[in-house]
């Protein structure tokens, strides 16, 4: 059992005898929740934070978001992760579980902040500041308010979703502003939230 555990794979083995001369062995194997950057070295990383091993070619087949702030650079006992920035990243991918959808846009995400994720999708170089809750709801309502950033901005670096149907969009060379409103909708524009 010793010689199984050693493999950074395994998150749990069980081994046990059926007379008279056969050993039964039930392997449970790790998953690959994200690619962990730490440093400049990315890891795959999972749910529980365990970092199965470096990321390279013979690993090419997984397809996972790359996951800023997950852990501090590597010392002498190897890379540091902090747990609590973990269970947000776990979280969030849990969230995006009832809608494969959104989860296959995620590209890149960012939990420095244990209160925030950031997230990059692909084909979209803004910055989306999700929080901590309501990920799903946030990202619809980002994509519903694409048309209409597209319409109002030239360079978005990021858009604060933080805030209900409150939205802060800071534009590349521009101050956070602008009230902003999905095309067709009904009410008073959106007011972004002073920073």
């Amino acid at each position: 059992r010793r010689r199984v555990m050693s493999s950074p794979w395994v998150e749990s083995a069980s081994l046990w005898r059926v007379l008279p001369s056969t050993i039964e062995v039930r392997v449970v194997e790790r998953q690959p929740m994200v690619l962990a950057r730490i440093g400049q070295q990315l890891y795959l990383m999972d749910d529980q934070g365990v970092i199965i091993g470096e990321f390279g070619p013979e690993y090419r087949e997984f397809d996972l978001p790359i996951a800023d702030g997950l852990g501090s650079s590597p010392g002498r006992g190897g890379p540091r992760v902090d747990q609590d920035r973990v269970r947000l990243a776990r979280h969030f991918l849990d969230a995006l579980d009832v809608r494969p959808d959104l989860r296959k846009r995620v590209s890149q995400m960012n939990v420095s902040n244990a209160r925030d994720v950031v997230v990059l999708l692909e084909d979209d170089a803004a910055l989306l500041h999700l929080g901590d809750a309501q990920f799903v709801e946030r990202l619809d309502f980002y994509l519903e308010l694409l048309p209409t950033l597209g319409d109002q901005f030239r360079d978005i670096d990021y858009v604060d979703l933080r805030f209900g149907r409150q939205v802060v969009v800071k534009d590349r060379g521009q101050p956070a502003t602008a009230p902003v409103a999905p095309a067709g909708s009904m009410g008073a524009p959106l007011r972004p939230r002073p920073r």
